[in-house]
């Protein structure tokens, strides 16, 4: 709300990590998009994708990474946290993409489809190998949201956990000789 009690216009959609949408865009390839349902969709999937990162991180862990600041050759854990948390939201919002800007060709306007199929990862692709490129990026993106909310931070602390065994071990040198058995066997 402004002061005089009037809801404020609101800014345009931005990334959440990435410095700016210029720069994202210039990172997903598709700075001469220029049709306004095109940029819609594009602002959409910026927007999912920020949703989608407080959904999953916490606040606490979203602040730290905004805060920290964006280099181009991150060399401390934070700065690294930051980094892969770039590429994490450009690699998120290229996967809506994928899923969202095929439905914008239909009606063939703008040169957006022209720019989207110039991209050879999206050209002339069979549905069979969308599905896979989707699901390997989509991994990726889950793995990279994990290590992101991690609650290590500290490069002087670590983090370890071990699992025992469920099955009892040999004794130490007993599975040497011709006798022994796997346990369980």
């Amino acid at each position: 709300m402004g002061i005089t009690g009037t809801p404020q216009a609101q800014d345009s959609v931005g990334p959440l990590f990435v410095p700016d949408m210029a720069t994202l865009k210039a990172r997903l390839r598709l700075t001469g998009a220029a049709a306004s349902d095109a940029l819609a969709i594009i602002d959409q999937a910026v927007q999912q994708v920020r949703v989608g990162f407080y959904s999953r991180l916490p606040q606490f862990r979203i602040d730290f990474l905004r805060n920290t600041a964006s280099i181009e050759n991150p060399t401390e854990k934070a700065q690294v946290l930051r980094a892969l948390a770039e590429q994490t939201e450009v690699a998120w919002v290229r996967h809506t993409l994928m899923q969202e800007l095929p439905t914008l060709f239909i009606d063939g306007s703008g040169n957006t489809q022209h720019i989207w199929n110039q991209e050879g990862m999206t050209r002339e692709i069979r549905p069979a190998e969308k599905d896979e490129m989707l699901r390997r990026l989509w991994n990726s993106i889950i793995s990279a949201i994990d290590q992101l909310g991690r609650d290590v931070l500290d490069p002087s602390t670590t983090a370890a956990s071990t699992i025992g065994p469920d099955k009892k071990q040999p004794r130490p040198g007993a599975s040497i000789g011709l006798g022994w058995s796997r346990p369980g066997d």
